[in-house]
């Protein structure tokens, strides 16, 4: 892996979509030899030759400790939003081989719910709401934190800022993460769902920690 790099990310959902059941060896052959034939720019938009790679990386994950990522529901206009629904990945989630792989689900508006649901099932998978939370924003912000939140267990939602376009973004991002989380923190405490004693740490995992443990940030050593 390069030197630095904590995790993959795949965006299988705008090349061929998540479902993504291992191809074969002598299929994943052939996908080759039609790439090599063809005569137009290379983009890697084969199913068979995504399904192969984003397989490669799962067992890879797994055997070096290292995340994946994976681009799930909206984003640019090419993404064909029922393919990008991450309940798909069921067939990757439930082999062994890759089981050991921890996933974070990227973004996963409109698929909030499947997300939180697979990260409360699957001890592997984790959910980012990303680009989501600055896209959406305010009571839009709000209203995905406290989906996500009803189904996946704390300790598995990441608070990432997407930080695309310019860096003013990681700022923004963060900022509107930092306020909605609160605002939904403090609705579960006035309504008697959570003690005051436990949003400071649930809020410090979501914003910082659990991003820490999943990518191990911490210093700890990467297999090479």
């Amino acid at each position: 892996m390069v030197a630095g790099a904590v995790g993959f990310k795949s965006i299988a959902a705008y090349r061929a979509g998540l479902y993504l059941p291992e191809p074969s060896a002598p299929k994943v052959a052939g996908a080759m030899r039609r790439l090599d034939r063809g005569t137009q720019a290379r983009r890697l938009d084969d199913p068979v030759l995504v399904a192969h790679v984003v397989w490669t990386a799962a067992r890879l994950g797994a055997t070096r400790g290292v995340p994946l990522q994976f681009h799930v529901g909206f984003g640019d206009e090419d993404v064909h939003l029922p393919a990008a629904d991450p309940s798909l990945l069921r067939p990757l989630l439930r082999e062994p081989s890759t089981e050991e792989c921890r996933i974070v689900l990227l973004h996963n508006h409109p698929f909030i719910d499947q997300a939180a649901y697979l990260a409360s099932v699957f001890p592997q998978v984790h959910v980012d709401l990303s680009l989501t939370i600055p896209l959406l924003g305010g009571a839009g912000a709000e209203r995905a934190i406290a989906s996500a939140l009803a189904l996946c267990p704390t300790t598995k939602l990441l608070a990432g800022s997407d930080g695309h376009s310019y860096p003013e973004m990681h700022w923004r991002g963060m900022r509107l993460w930092r306020e909605a989380l609160g605002r939904v923190l403090a609705a579960e405490v006035a309504a008697g769902r959570m003690d005051e004693a436990e949003v400071e740490p649930i809020a410090r995992g979501i914003l910082a920690a659990n991003s820490e443990r999943v990518y191990r940030l911490g210093g700890e050593a990467l297999p090479s």
